[in-house]
């Protein structure tokens, strides 16, 4: 199965339309980017603007057969699309998808194969500090998982043990209650969703960047997007014994920002990413 990368999965859809009308065109040169903290979550491109240079064609005639080109549906859900007046591209992620993305990404390994970026980066002994507060997530997010499987509220592939290495994947419940009986994103409270943004964004980035400085930022971004939901966001009490379906959903975001938290720390800035603090 592979990692469900938003950004990529677009950019591979425009390139292969923009080829079929016999353009040539690198995909690293087509530009799309997520719109910050939206929700429903949305993309935008301004890859008509660009071939309206190319082409000597208006960028909304371009983008408006850009929709009528191609598909957005697959195995993974469907996706809005639209033309704003500017020309630009806006891509909607439907909360099917949303579900779907967050499910495989609770189901597949974050491997440093699945990520064509540079080798790994090692970090000078006096920045560590500076990723103190990411490495406490990390740990934080284990010191949960472990708790929630003792308690039976989830069930996680293997026991913890003492190795930076360790990998968690869910087993129970499958699929995870993401969304509600009318099919909506059940997690609707600003931190579950700013967490949410933040999880796909950080996958998105591991296709596009390769920059220490922006994987130290990154990782601080998601490590304080966590602390707002955790700090926000009930998993036991009340809320397990009344709604189970939300602590599950809850520890499935918790599960996927503890393997982007490890996969930063240890593959991109090559420090440890700890299980207990």
């Amino acid at each position: 199965m592979e990692v469900p990368a938003i950004q990529c999965f677009l950019v591979n859809k425009l390139h292969q339309h923009i080829q079929s009308q016999g353009i040539h065109l690198d995909p690293q040169d087509i530009p799309i980017h997520p719109i910050k903290d939206s929700w429903p979550i949305r993309y935008q491109s301004a890859i008509a603007l660009k071939l309206a240079t190319m082409i000597a064609q208006q960028p909304t005639d371009i983008a408006t057969e850009m929709l009528r080109g191609f598909s957005l549906k697959s195995k993974c859900g469907d996706i809005g699309i639209q033309v704003i007046p500017s020309g630009m591209i806006e891509f909607q992620l439907t909360d099917h998808r949303v579900a779907t993305c967050l499910q495989q990404m609770t189901q597949t390994p974050l491997a440093e194969s699945s990520f064509p970026v540079s080798s790994k980066v090692i970090i000078p002994e006096n920045n560590h500090q500076k990723l103190f507060a990411v490495q406490y997530s990390h740990a934080r997010c284990c010191s949960l998982l472990r708790l929630a499987d003792r308690d039976r509220i989830i069930s996680l592939t293997q026991s913890p043990s003492q190795t930076t290495s360790l990998l968690w994947l869910f087993v129970k419940p499958s699929p995870i209650p993401w969304l509600d009986p009318e099919g909506k994103i059940q997690l609707n409270h600003r931190d579950e969703r700013q967490l949410i943004w933040h999880l796909l964004t950080s996958l998105d980035a591991c296709y596009t960047s390769s920059d220490q400085r922006f994987w130290k930022n990154k990782a601080n971004l998601l490590s304080q997007a966590f602390q707002a939901f955790y700090s926000q966001c009930q998993i036991w009490g009340e809320v397990k014994l009344k709604t189970p379906q939300r602590s599950q959903a809850r520890l499935g975001l918790i599960l996927i920002t503890q393997s982007i938290l490890k996969f930063i720390l240890q593959e991109k800035l090559g420090i440890i990413a700890p299980l207990e603090l």
